[in-house]
């Protein structure tokens, strides 16, 4: 079923006043038919200055529809552990950069290697620890390169906790910045609210980008019952701009509210930022034979409840076999960056 076709129905059940304005308006035969792909999409996922103890092979594992993994570092025994299908050295290994500008300069003129990794793939998220000069003044190149070859590009930028080391650095808040600037819609990670059991943080941030990637991959590779493709996530998700995500699942009765409800008051997202959202993505994950359509609207009411009459959006479902009787939802908001500030 195609967009315009599951928005009839919709329409017919009664259902359309659920959902946004924006994403879906009243003369729903207006909105144009999505032509099938060509090809699959081509999804890269991309590791800058290490990931909170995470190499990018440890993030993909168990994931679908990874395309290529890429390490760029500036340390060549890091590159090394990675585990990567494909990995950048950033200057020669033994020249380790002491300031993000240094790092920056080194990225920069070795940005045909980055083009070579990356330059073929229509989607990467790029994974940027932001706690040493490398994640700092790499990620800003690497996403530079990527909106110069119109590869669509989320980042997701790991900021250290404040035992870690300044919660609210200057540094730290003007590095994500500059990768925001770069054309990348950033989703900030900080350690401070995984909870983890100590030395166990990194579980948390790769157990966020997992989710974060599974949301968004299924939603646009899958052979869904609702899909989205890149111009929507684009639409939706503001690059150059700040966003928030939360995830949740349950099974039994009620596990679409109580799915929806664990993914609002996730440490990463919360009502604060979702009543400030200005575009919004849900992706709803289920068994083929369990997927119904009361439990559809029952996440777009819950959500639009909270979010501003004005915000955009999009909802897409996809059929997950693996979960067993599990209904996942997540929630990928585009928020001001005011809203999100404390997450950096």
């Amino acid at each position: 079923m195609n967009r315009r076709q599951f928005n009839q129905t919709l329409v017919a059940l009664g259902a359309i006043a659920t959902l946004p304005a924006l994403a879906y308006p009243r003369d729903v035969a207006a909105i144009p038919e999505l032509e099938p792909a060509e090809r699959m999409i081509r999804i890269g996922l991309v590791s800058v200055g290490g990931a909170d103890g995470n190499t990018v092979a440890t993030i993909a594992q168990g994931l679908s529809y990874v395309t290529r993994t890429i390490a760029i570092d500036t340390d060549s025994d890091a590159l090394i552990s990675a585990g990567a299908d494909r990995t950048v050295l950033i200057g020669r290994g033994i020249d380790k950069p002491q300031h993000p500008r240094q790092a920056f300069e080194m990225a920069r003129r070795q940005a045909h290697d980055i083009e070579a990794a990356i330059g073929d793939l229509d989607l990467v998220f790029i994974v940027a620890g932001m706690y040493g000069a490398a994640g700092k003044g790499v990620a800003p190149v690497v996403a530079d390169v990527a909106r110069r070859k119109r590869i669509t590009t989320l980042g997701i930028a790991i900021t250290p906790a404040e035992w870690q080391g300044a919660q609210s650095s200057p540094r730290v808040r003007y590095a994500v910045q500059e990768f925001q600037r770069a054309g990348v819609t950033v989703f900030p990670i900080n350690s401070h609210h995984m909870t983890m059991p100590l030395g166990h943080g990194g579980r948390g941030v790769s157990q966020n980008v997992k989710s974060l990637f599974a949301s968004v991959s299924h939603a646009i590779r899958q052979h869904n019952i609702v899909g989205i493709d890149l111009n929507d996530l684009q639409l939706v998700l503001n690059p150059g701009g700040i966003a928030a995500m939360g995830f949740g699942s349950a099974d039994g009765a009620g596990r679409a509210e109580n799915a929806t409800q664990q993914a609002i008051a996730h440490p990463l997202l919360g009502t604060k930022r979702l009543r400030t959202a200005t575009g919004v993505l849900v992706n709803i994950r289920g068994k083929a034979a369990g997927l119904m359509l009361g439990e559809f609207k029952t996440v777009a009411r819950a959500i639009r409840s909270y979010l501003p009459f004005d915000s955009g959006c999009l909802y897409s479902t996809s059929v997950d076999d693996s979960i067993g009787d599990k209904l996942i939802v997540g929630i990928l908001a585009s928020v001001p960056a005011a809203a999100n500030l404390a997450m950096i």
